[in-house]
């Protein structure tokens, strides 16, 4: 907790070292400070949710790789599509890359950026880690 608090104290003190670097105005302050104060809301409200993989419905698979594979699925109560990227755990630790999959997750998670696919949801069971990602669909 403390952890968290301090984490989020460091991004509030880089907003307003930026904002001042720009120069924004009182009202454009307000309103990016509002903004990121919705953000950590947000973000702490789906760390305190318990995911699991029940909570979607496979739509169609869209990849596969070493260690498992993308689908394309449809979270049930929202109707959301998102692309649910699911890895298998003895793979990851066979090939030793636990450390690679942290950061995935880290960097995905702390990404604002429009070439970045956005991460949504994270978590794991016994023989999987799942991250629930922007579903970027392409119709031809």
């Amino acid at each position: 907790v403390i952890k968290s608090y301090k984490q989020r104290m460091f991004r509030r003190m880089q907003l307003e070292t930026e904002m001042q670097k720009i120069r924004l105005s009182p009202e454009a302050q307000c309103q990016m400070r509002k903004m990121l104060s919705q953000k950590e809301s947000n973000y702490i409200r789906l760390k305190r949710a318990k995911m699991d993989k029940s909570m979607f419905t496979k739509i169609k698979p869209i990849g596969v790789g070493a260690f498992g594979e993308v689908a394309l699925v449809k979270k049930i109560d929202t109707n959301h599509l998102y692309a649910m990227k699911t890895l298998r755990k003895v793979d990851v630790l066979k090939r030793n890359q636990v450390a690679h999959v942290k950061a995935e997750r880290d960097i995905l998670a702390e990404a604002d950026n429009e070439w970045v696919v956005k991460l949504y949801y994270s978590f794991h069971n016994k023989v999987q880690i799942i991250f629930v990602l922007e579903g970027i669909i392409k119709f031809d």
